[in-house]
C-alpha cells in the first residue's frame, strides 16, 4: 500500500542527487574532429599568420584569420617550430624520422613563401628543442655518445654559425626582456645569455630545477615567469621582475611549459591590455584535471596574483568554468595562444572587430597532448575544425 509512494520519493531523491551529473553532460560540447590532429607542436606567429605542425608528421598548418592551409616540411618529420616574429619560420626536422638519429634546423622565408635552403645541424649532437628571439636562434642539443649530456647551440637568424655551450641541461625555453635574455633548462635552472655566451651559474633560487618553460610577460615592463615540476610531481612557478633573483610559489598542478599572455579590452582607455598569464598543466596519470590555469597581470604585464582556475573570478579567459572543465579541461595543454592583433604580427584586426561588436573577444588556440589543436570560439572550447 505504501510501496508506490516510497518508490516515487526515492526516485525524486535520486533524481535530485543526479542533477549535477546531468547538468555537466548537458553543457559538454559535442566533440569535433580536429583539422590538426594528433600531437601538435608549439605555435609560431609571424607576418600575419599562425603556424603549427603535427609532431612527427610532414605537415605544417597556418592560419590567416579566416582558414587553415597546410604545407609540407622539407625532407623529414617535424619536431618543433620557432620564429623571429617578422621574416622567418624555423623548423626542427628529423630527416629519417628518428629524433636521436639525425636532426637539422631549416628556414622558411615567410615573405618569399618558400623554404630557402638555409639550414644548420650540429655534428655529434641531436637537436631536441628549438627557440628563437628577434635576433637569435637557440637549440637544445643532446650528445650522441652520451644521452645524459646536453649543450645549447645559438646562432644568428642566417644560421651561419653554431657556437656551443656545453655542460648544460636540456633547453626548454627562452625569454627575452628589455635588458637580458634568460634560458630555462630541465635540471639546470634559469641561465643568463648575454648575447655571446651563457653563464652556467643558475639565477638565484633556480639551481637544479626541472624547468619546462619561461616567458617575459610585458614589453618594456613585465615579469620573467618560469614553470617547473619537482621530483614529487608537484609544480612550481618562478617569478622575477629583474631576471636575477627568483621567488618560488609551490602549486598543485604539473606544468607542461605552455605559457601565453591573454589581453582584455579596456573600454575606457580604448586599448587592449595584459590581464592574464595562461599556464598549461598536466594532471597526475589518473587525473582528468588538465587544461591550463591563470595568473592575474596588471596592465603593464607584471604578475600580481597566484594561480586560479579558468572561469573563476575576474578577469578570466572563459565565460563558464563548467564548460571549460568538461571540454579542454580534460586535455593536457602543451601550447596555448590568444590569436594576436595585426599590430603584433597576428592575423586579426582587433580595432575593426571591437567596433562591430563591443563584446568581441579574440579566439584562443591550444595544442593538446594527443587530441589535436583546439580553439575557444562562441564561448566554448572544442577541437578546431
Amino acid at each position: 500500500m505504501y510501496l508506490f509512494p516510497v518508490m516515487i520519493s526515492a526516485f525524486i531523491i535520486l533524481s535530485c542527487a543526479q542533477d549535477p551529473i546531468f547538468y555537466d553532460l548537458s553543457i559538454e560540447p559535442v566533440p569535433k574532429v580536429p583539422i590538426i590532429a594528433g600531437s601538435p607542436t608549439n605555435m609560431a606567429v609571424v607576418n600575419g599568420k599562425i603556424y603549427v605542425g603535427s609532431r612527427n608528421s610532414r605537415r605544417i598548418y597556418f592560419y590567416d584569420g579566416n582558414r587553415w592551409t597546410s604545407m609540407g616540411t622539407p625532407g623529414g618529420t617535424l619536431g618543433q617550430l620557432a620564429t623571429d616574429g617578422t621574416s622567418y619560420l624555423y623548423a626542427l626536422v628529423y630527416p629519417n624520422g628518428e629524433p636521436t638519429s639525425s636532426s637539422v634546423i631549416k628556414r622558411y622565408d615567410v615573405l618569399g613563401g618558400q623554404w630557402d635552403g638555409v639550414e644548420i645541424s650540429v655534428p655529434g649532437y641531436s637537436i631536441q628543442s628549438l627557440f628563437c628571439t628577434d635576433d637569435t636562434v637557440f637549440a637544445g642539443c643532446q650528445v650522441n655518445s652520451d644521452r645524459q649530456s646536453y649543450a645549447i647551440m645559438y646562432c644568428d637568424l642566417d644560421l651561419s654559425s653554431s657556437p656551443l655551450i656545453s655542460g648544460t641541461s636540456l633547453l626548454t625555453g627562452v625569454a627575452k626582456g628589455p635588458v637580458i635574455t634568460l634560458l630555462a633548462t630541465l635540471g639546470g635552472g634559469v641561465l643568463k645569455f648575454d648575447g655571446s655566451s651563457t653563464s652556467l651559474i643558475p639565477q638565484t633560487n633556480t639551481a637544479g630545477k626541472l624547468l619546462r618553460g619561461i616567458i617575459y610577460t610585458g614589453d618594456t615592463v613585465g615579469t620573467y615567469v618560469a614553470v617547473g615540476n619537482d621530483t614529487d610531481g608537484s609544480g612550481s612557478v618562478y617569478q622575477s621582475d629583474t631576471g636575477d633573483d627568483f621567488t618560488v610559489i609551490s602549486t598543485g598542478p604539473t606544468f607542461t611549459g605552455a605559457l601565453s599572455v591573454w589581453k582584455k579590452y579596456d573600454e575606457g582607455a580604448g586599448i587592449w591590455q595584459p590581464a592574464l598569464l595562461l599556464l598549461g598543466i598536466h594532471g597526475q596519470l589518473t587525473s582528468l584535471t588538465h587544461g591550463y590555469r591563470e595568473m592575474l597581470l596588471d596592465t603593464t604585464g607584471n604578475v600580481i596574483s597566484g594561480i586560479k582556475n579558468p572561469g573563476s573570478g575576474t578577469p578570466t579567459s572563459v565565460t563558464s568554468q563548467a564548460k571549460y572543465d568538461a571540454s579542454l579541461g580534460v586535455n593536457p595543454v602543451e601550447a596555448i595562444l590568444q590569436v594576436p592583433d595585426i599590430s603584433e604580427g597576428g592575423p586579426l584586426d582587433y580595432a575593426g572587430a571591437i567596433a562591430q561588436d563591443p563584446s568581441w573577444q579574440p579566439p584562443m588556440f591550444a595544442s593538446t597532448a594527443q587530441n589535436g589543436v583546439w580553439s575557444y570560439r562562441s564561448e566554448q572550447w572544442n577541437a578546431e575544425d
